[in-house]
């Protein structure tokens, strides 16, 4: 495992992040299963875990919670979760105002048992959120040593009023095999001094001859998810199949090490299952050659 600079916070991660979201916060999912994998992942070297005070209809932070409560040496871990987005009964609203992330980032704090958070994003905001009054916030409840590094997670035009905001210590942003053109602002905010953490690295796993291979719950709610959110890459997921047919490297690991190849501080991927988290453990000490990189960019 490779621990890398998170920007210049001073902090470092591991280049692999568990993310903790999903079907993994749901109660239908086991606690015992979910608090084992973020104790396996701690054991093998995972440093970086990221959640939100959202994910899960507002389970997965407090269970992460729960999950850190037993393991012994917290203080090399990299906690991030995020702000922003609200659960109003059932459904998912944007609250940007003082009030509302101040309440949610007491919540957070309560639910992590951290009386400072490591890294807080603001979730997914939009061009106006990004205003005087976010930034005062966040200034204020920084030097009442509540976060240490604020970042924030989004993508295209919102992220590149993010990286010329100088106001950020990190992002969170989309960039995979399927979604290459970010790769521009990933540079840039490296340039700055920003640190870059990828979500979606293995870009849902759409390039792999099993996408349509439903074993258990957990799948068949990820299928539903993707065809939701991420039906268009679908089809560009059809390129790349031939990434399954590639001697001493699986897709995932192909994957994987891509987005790694841009040297983001740590890539995140969530799993309800500790052989996938495993192979992940596994890819990182796999070799992308230079010849099948080169195939794979766009």
């Amino acid at each position: 495992m490779k621990y890398n600079d998170l920007g210049t916070t001073g902090l470092k991660v591991s280049e692999l992040g568990l993310g903790c979201a999903g079907y993994w916060g749901f109660p239908v999912f086991s606690e015992e299963k979910a608090l084992s994998l973020v104790h396996q992942a701690a054991e093998k070297g995972v440093t970086f875990f990221d959640t939100g005070s959202s994910y899960s209809g507002g389970h997965s932070e407090p269970r992460l919670g729960r999950a850190l409560k037993s393991i012994g040496d917290r203080e090399k871990l990299v906690i991030s979760t995020k702000i922003g987005t609200v659960m109003n009964r059932r459904f998912l609203t944007k609250d940007f105002s003082p009030d509302a992330l101040l309440k949610q980032l007491e919540q957070s704090r309560r639910n992590l048992d951290m009386d400072c958070l490591p890294v807080v994003m603001l979730h997914l905001p939009s061009l106006n959120d990004l205003n005087n009054q976010t930034y005062d916030f966040m200034e204020e409840v920084k030097s009442r040593g509540w976060v240490r590094c604020f970042g924030a997670s989004c993508d295209g035009e919102v992220l590149d009023k993010v990286l010329n905001a100088d106001r950020f210590d990190c992002v969170m942003m989309d960039y995979n095999l399927l979604n290459q053109a970010p790769i521009r602002q990933v540079h840039e905010a490296r340039e700055k001094g920003i640190g870059v953490l990828l979500k979606s690295p293995l870009a849902h796993t759409l390039y792999s001859n099993r996408v349509f291979r439903i074993r258990s719950l957990a799948d068949f709610w990820y299928f539903l998810r993707v065809l939701k959110n991420y039906r268009p890459y679908f089809y560009k997921g059809l390129k790349y199949r031939f990434v399954n047919n590639q001697d001493n490297l699986t897709g995932h690991e192909i994957a994987l090490l891509f987005a790694l190849k841009s040297m983001a501080s740590s890539a995140v991927v969530g799993t309800t299952r500790i052989e996938s988290l495993e192979a992940n453990l596994r890819a990182l000490g796999r070799e992308l050659p230079q010849d099948l990189y080169e195939r794979l960019l766009d």
